[in-house]
């Protein structure tokens, strides 16, 4: 293609000019303005400026993922007992909540409930008493269920509940002063 043809078809044309002297220096010009350098001409296998720049960015990118990266760990650690210790406060007054109904139930009828739905809805007095609001079910354990302390007759059969423990057996986070506790189910 000659120069003609890419003027008529729109595209830049680039001529090459030698200078004579010491040195054999390449120098581009625009076609329409002759006297200038071309800014978005460059010689076979010479870099752009801009191009030694975007070797940067790959490593910096890099470089802010791992930074990233440490700081979810760090803080998806801190969520975790976060989250641990609002059941272990959970824990706490739902047993609390669960032992004194158990107190006033074994306080109105001189003895323990006999299952913990007997706690919500008391049908054996002339008013309907609840000596809990609902059903508390275990944070600690994925079915929620409670481990129940019940008392035997000396005949040996179950009179009622005396205590309610949670089943998990992981280590709390939480020292209470008053109990020595390894597990939840001590508590």
């Amino acid at each position: 293609m000659t120069h003609v043809e890419e003027e008529r078809m729109g595209a830049p044309s680039i001529e090459m000019g030698r200078q004579q002297g010491p040195k054999e220096v390449l120098v581009w010009h625009c076609p329409r303005a002759p006297m200038l350098p071309c800014p978005h001409a460059t010689p076979r296998g010479a870099r752009r400026s801009v191009l030694g720049a975007a070797g940067i960015v790959f490593p910096m990118l890099l470089g802010m993922i791992l930074i990233i990266g440490i700081a979810t760990a760090g803080v998806s650690e801190l969520w975790r007992t976060q989250m641990q210790r609002e059941r272990e406060a959970e824990l706490l007054f739902r047993l609390d909540q669960i032992r004194q109904a158990i107190t006033k139930y074994r306080a109105d009828h001189n003895r323990p409930p006999r299952e913990l739905k007997d706690l919500l809805r008391d049908t054996s007095q002339m008013q309907v008493k609840r000596y809990l609001r609902r059903e508390y079910k275990d944070p600690m354990t994925p079915k929620g269920e409670w481990e129940l302390k019940r008392v035997i007759d000396p005949t040996g059969a179950v009179s009622g509940i005396d205590d309610v423990h949670s089943r998990s057996t992981a280590k709390p986070l939480k020292v209470l002063p008053d109990k020595k506790a390894d597990t939840y189910k001590d508590w």
